[in-house]
């Protein structure tokens, strides 16, 4: 399966919750990232911040894969408890 084909095949999640809650294949938009400055820097560094979109390639209770612009990052559960989205 081809990455341009992802936003078409991604399932919509329903209401507000933790990045960590999507299932895989789904596409969110960022609310708010709820931590420190160092953590906030972190998110913003990867291209994390309220209003981008952001697509979860795999969430299976571990790490998850996500994918933010043109690039992929694994996220670990503790951080993307801290962010927040909302469904696309």
């Amino acid at each position: 399966m081809g990455l341009e084909r992802l936003p078409e095949q991604a399932r919509v999640v329903e209401a507000m919750c933790p990045l960590s809650d999507c299932p895989s294949m789904s596409k969110v938009r960022i609310i708010s990232v709820e931590g420190g400055k160092g953590l906030q820097r972190r998110c913003l560094d990867m291209g994390i911040f309220p209003g981008s979109e952001v697509i979860v390639l795999m969430n299976y209770g571990g790490k998850m894969q996500i994918r933010c612009r043109k690039s992929c990052f694994a996220v670990g559960q503790g951080l993307a408890g801290k962010i927040f989205v909302a469904n696309e």
